[in-house]
This record gives structure tokens, sequence and C-alpha cells, in this order.
């Protein structure tokens, strides 16, 4: 199975963290991109953003696309 390094911003990753309950996250981009490049459920490993630091781990659940209507 391959698994995919996701660059993750460390302010946000702590703040994920401190929620006891969570058992799914979001994350979003700016702009909208045509996301294909990790397949459904594939593996992600967290790299916070610069450090040399696995933050966690996680499954890649799907990509969404939506309006600001939405």
């Amino acid at each position: 199975m391959m698994g995919f390094w996701y660059p993750t911003d460390p302010e946000w990753f702590r703040h994920l963290r401190s929620i006891a309950t969570i058992s799914e996250v979001n994350f979003w981009r700016p702009r909208p991109r045509n996301f294909r490049a990790i397949p459904e459920n594939a593996p992600l490993v967290f790299k916070l953003r610069g450090r040399d630091v696995v933050g966690g781990f996680g499954f890649f659940n799907r990509y969404v696309e939506l309006s600001i209507l939405e």
C-alpha cells in the first residue's frame, strides 16, 4: 500500500490535536484545484511545515469542491 506525505501547518495541527473527541478533519485550499493526486482511502502522513517532524497520520477520504454559497 502506498502512502503520501502531506505538509500541514504546525499551529493548525496543534489546534486539531487539542480537541479530544475529534474523529475526522477537513483541509481546505484558498483556490480550487482539480485534486486527484491521492486516491480515496490512501494513507496520509502529516509532516509539520518547516520541521522534520511527523505530526500524525490518517486516511484520505475524498475531495469535494464547494462554492462559497454552500
